[in-house]
C-alpha cells in the first residue's frame, strides 16, 4: 500500500515541491496537494500588476495544471482541522477526510489588527490574493485610497496605485489621493537613512504618508487615528502586516510568536516528525523571527524537498540555515525600484529591471 504525502498550500516552497516532483516522484508515494484556489498568485509581482505592467495571467501558477503535470491529486479545499495523533486533516467546504503519512503546510501568514473595529466591514484586505485580484480589476483608479500598513507590501502597492492614478487622463495629482498610515517606522526600519530615502521617494510620487500613527476605528468612509486625527478615504486597503494562522495553536501543535508552527531547521515540527512547514507559516527554533519575505521560501524550498525524500528513504534530515540580512527589491512604480540590503538602499531604473527579470523567471518555472 502507497504512503501518503499530503502538501497544504500552494506557496513558493510547494511550487518547488510539485516541480521536482514532475522529474524525480518519490516511489511508492500517493501525493495530494489541498489549496482553496486553483491559482496560486505571486505576491512579488502583484504591485505590477496593479500598475498595469503585467497581466492577470502572468502572475498566477494554475496548481490543477502543475499537479496533473507532476501525478499529484489537486484538491480544491482549505484545512478545517488537524488532528496530529490520528494523522488526519479535515476540510472545511467538503468536510473530508484526508489521511497522511507525512504533510507539509505552505500556508503563508493572514492580514494582522482585523479585529479593530470596522475593519472586516469597510477594509479590503490583500490576502486571500485571490479575492483581492477580483477588487483590483473592478477598482476606480480615481478613488481616494487610503493604504494601513508601511511595510513593503503597503509602500509598492501605495505607489503602484499612484502610477497607475498617473495614466487616467486629466485626473488631477494631489497628494490625498493615495495616503499610507502606519503604526511604526516605514517597513519597520531602524535605520534613520533608510526611513529618510523611502519618504523621500513617497513625498517625490506624490503621496502623504503618516508614520507611528495607529488606526483605532473604521468607519464607512473614515478612519479615526490614535492622535485624533481623521482620514477619509474612498477605498481602504488593510496591509497591517502578518499574522499567524490559527490552525497550529488550535490543533494543539508547539507554536511561537503568537501561533507559528515552531520547527526544527529540518523545517519538521518540534513535536511531530511527521508534520513540516515552511515559508511565512512557521516560526524555526533556535533562530530569532525572520521577516515573513519570500526570500527565505525560496532558500527553504530545496531543503524540504531534499527533507521529504530522506523522510521516506529513512535517511537523515538536512538542516536550513537562513542568511540575514537578505537583499530586498521593492517596485516603486513607473518601472523604478528599491534596492535594499542590511543598512544600504539605492533606488534607480535598473533595479526594476533586475527584479522583473528574477520575478518573470521565477513563474516561468511554474508555469
Amino acid at each position: 500500500m502507497p504512503r501518503r504525502l499530503l502538501l497544504v498550500g500552494g506557496g513558493h516552497v510547494h511550487l518547488h515541491i510539485l516541480k521536482k516532483l514532475q522529474q524525480h516522484p518519490i516511489p511508492n508515494v500517493e501525493v495530494n496537494l489541498l489549496s482553496p484556489f486553483p491559482i496560486q498568485y505571486y505576491s512579488g509581482m502583484l504591485s505590477g500588476f496593479v500598475e498595469g505592467l503585467y497581466a492577470e495571467e502572468q502572475i498566477g501558477v494554475n496548481l490543477r495544471k502543475l499537479c496533473e503535470a507532476a501525478g499529484v491529486s489537486f484538491i480544491e479545499d482549505r484545512v478545517a482541522s488537524l488532528d496530529a495523533v490520528s494523522q488526519t486533516v479535515i476540510t472545511e467546504r467538503t468536510r473530508r477526510m484526508l489521511k497522511y503519512d507525512a504533510v507539509s503546510f505552505n500556508i503563508g501568514s493572514e492580514v494582522a489588527a482585523t479585529d479593530i473595529p470596522g475593519v472586516k466591514m469597510f477594509g479590503i484586505r490583500v490576502k486571500p490574493m485571490e479575492l483581492f485580484i477580483q477588487f483590483i480589476n473592478q477598482l476606480d483608479f480615481s478613488e481616494r485610497i487610503l493604504v494601513v500598513g508601511g511595510g513593503a507590501s503597503g509602500i509598492e502597492l501605495a505607489l503602484s496605485l499612484r502610477a497607475r492614478q498617473r495614466q487616467q487622463p486629466g485626473l488631477e495629482m494631489s497628494p490625498d489621493r493615495i495616503t499610507i498610515v502606519t503604526s511604526g517606522a516605514l517597513m519597520g526600519v531602524s535605520n534613520s537613512w533608510i526611513e529618510s530615502k523611502l519618504m523621500h521617494i513617497l513625498s517625490r510620487k506624490g503621496l502623504t504618508f503618516y508614520t507611528n500613527k495607529a488606526v483605532m476605528k473604521v468607519h464607512e468612509n473614515h478612519v479615526i487615528l490614535n492622535s485624533g486625527v481623521t482620514l477619509s478615504f474612498d477605498r481602504l486597503l488593510w496591509l497591517t502586516g502578518p499574522k499567524a494562522p490559527d490552525l497550529f495553536g488550535k490543533s494543539g501543535l508547539k507554536v511561537r510568536d503568537q501561533g507559528y508552527l515552531l520547527v526544527n531547521p529540518t523545517l519538521q515540527s518540534v513535536d511531530f516528525p511527521n508534520i513540516f512547514g515552511a515559508g511565512d507559516c512557521v516560526a524555526i527554533d533556535a533562530y530569532a523571527p525572520l521577516p515573513k519575505s519570500g526570500v527565505y521560501a525560496v532558500k527553504e524550498a530545496p531543503v524540504l524537498w531534499a527533507n521529504l525524500l530522506h523522510y521516506f528513504n529513512g535517511q537523515r534530515l538536512v538542516n536550513y540555515h537562513p542568511h540575514t540580512p537578505s537583499l530586498s527589491l521593492l517596485s516603486t512604480g513607473n518601472r523604478e525600484a528599491f534596492l535594499i540590503y542590511g543598512k544600504v538602499i539605492f533606488h534607480s531604473k535598473w533595479f526594476w529591471k533586475l527584479k522583473n527579470k528574477i520575478d518573470s523567471r521565477f513563474m516561468r518555472n511554474y508555469q
